[in-house]
């Protein structure tokens, strides 16, 4: 988790609901640089929604140009 990340997002982001609290997760899960390998399972729950949900929001992130999705390339 970085600490450093929250703040950034709350202060960058032009998203506000279920957009920005995808995103204030993904930074919980993130480390100093960033970088978050969480799965959309996991996210779903955090956030209180299903995965179906939180897959439209990830689009809706990437589409926004705020988040980028590199798939299978987290730590092995």
């Amino acid at each position: 988790m970085s600490v450093r990340c929250i703040p950034q997002v709350l202060a960058g982001s032009r998203h506000a609901g279920t957009e920005l609290l995808m995103l204030v997760v993904l930074a919980d899960y993130s480390d100093d640089e960033g970088n978050s390998y969480p799965g959309v399972a996991s996210l779903a729950r955090k956030c209180r929604m299903s995965s179906r949900n939180a897959n439209y929001i990830l689009k809706t992130l990437q589409d926004s140009g705020e988040l980028r999705v590199l798939r299978n390339k987290g730590p092995l």
